[in-house]
């Protein structure tokens, strides 16, 4: 029994009341179903329709729900289409990655660590006690693979050999996991703007 968070169960919800009066899908809950921590589970859902809803979707090519999340990266790093939409990384039904798409949207911003890498010999003294990281090790989107990848590639820089600190939610924390409260991080945030203003700067005035 998969147990959905408050917030999936929400959105469950609505799209079945948005879809009441011409139903594309139906959505069930059981009753034992009820609310829980993220626990890092990945919870998948397809929609079954002849033709993927517009307000969801960026292309016609895309899948009916959580289209405009997966397809915004394609839409701002990728290139164009022969139709003029974004040409897709992978086929939403086969799984077949285009990596003609892939390396464009590398070599075009997406891919930070590898940008970070390239570019060391210029942003690492930049980058010098700016770099903290926290992720759940069971990310709903396998976001902490790639965090995994910053952290391999930081612990080789030389000139300068990078400070980054790294922070894992372990065991199975998903992709809405803190390493701790917003307010910590707002005052960890205002300590490090203090530390680094400009010399002659009276920072005491904006403590209010």
């Amino acid at each position: 029994m998969i147990k959905l968070t408050p917030v999936a169960l929400a959105f469950l919800i609505s799209v079945a009341q948005a879809e009441a009066q011409a139903p594309r899908f139906n959505v069930s809950v059981p009753a034992t179903t009820h609310a829980s921590p993220i626990t890092g589970r990945l919870i998948v859902i397809l929609a079954k329709t002849a033709q993927p809803e517009p307000r969801l979707t960026v292309s016609p090519q895309g899948p009916a729900i959580f289209a405009v999340d997966l397809e915004a990266w394609e839409a701002i790093y990728g290139p164009m289409d022969a139709d003029g939409y974004p040409r897709p990384l992978w086929n939403k039904l086969t799984g077949t990655i285009d990596h003609e798409v892939a390396a464009y949207m590398r070599d075009h911003g997406y891919d930070l660590r590898e940008f970070a890498q390239r570019n060391w010999t210029t942003l690492g003294p930049q980058l010098a006690g700016k770099l903290h990281f926290f992720a759940g090790d069971m990310d709903d989107f396998f976001l902490n693979l790639a965090v995994y990848r910053w952290e391999e590639f930081l612990k080789t820089t030389t000139n300068p050999h990078s400070d980054a600190e790294f922070t894992f939610g372990r065991p199975t924390k998903g992709h809405g996991w803190h390493a701790f409260p917003w307010a910590e991080f707002v005052r960890r945030m205002g300590a490090h703007v203090k530390k680094n203003s400009p010399a002659g700067e009276d920072v005491a005035r904006w403590n209010y």
